[in-house]
């Protein structure tokens, strides 16, 4: 009998000590975004992809030309394609995307992957699914060929 009384007892006292303690992947994050700030800052050039259930603008690569953190402009990469106005509100600096990645952590997203550059820190490939019981909810985004300015 005492077994069972103390079985509970021992996984509550250990999900307590575990709440407040970042995850792994939190972690991760930490050391990553450290990382990009110190080795990149915030005047960069980078494409920026997203893959998720909307307009075919939003998912086509682009340049993005970042000044002092804020995206200035933004050109796609591949010739002819259309260049709507809203794409501009539509991509992400990098410190936007780890904002991203840390509320989908604090949002207890079923799941976040990221693969991070190994030099410089940002991530390269992100997935967030916050749901899986939502159908096309989830998210991916993909950083790559970063330039440092200055």
């Amino acid at each position: 009998m005492r077994v069972w009384i103390l079985a509970p007892l021992v996984s509550l006292a250990v999900c307590a000590l575990q709440a407040g303690q970042p995850s792994e992947g939190e972690a991760a994050l930490g050391e990553h975004r450290a990382r990009f700030e110190a080795a990149v800052g915030e005047d960069y050039d980078v494409t920026f992809q997203r893959s998720c259930f909307c307009p075919s603008e939003a998912r086509q690569p682009l340049r993005l030309e970042v000044r002092n953190g804020e995206v200035q402009s933004v050109t796609p990469t591949i010739e002819g394609a259309p260049s709507p106005p809203e794409l501009l509100t539509a991509v992400r600096a990098v410190a936007e995307v780890f904002d991203l990645i840390q509320d989908a952590f604090g949002r207890a997203a079923a799941a976040v992957r990221v693969d991070y550059d190994p030099e410089l820190g940002y991530p390269r490939e992100v997935y967030i699914d916050y749901s899986e019981r939502i159908v096309d909810e989830e998210q991916s985004i993909t950083l790559s060929d970063l330039v440092v300015v200055g």
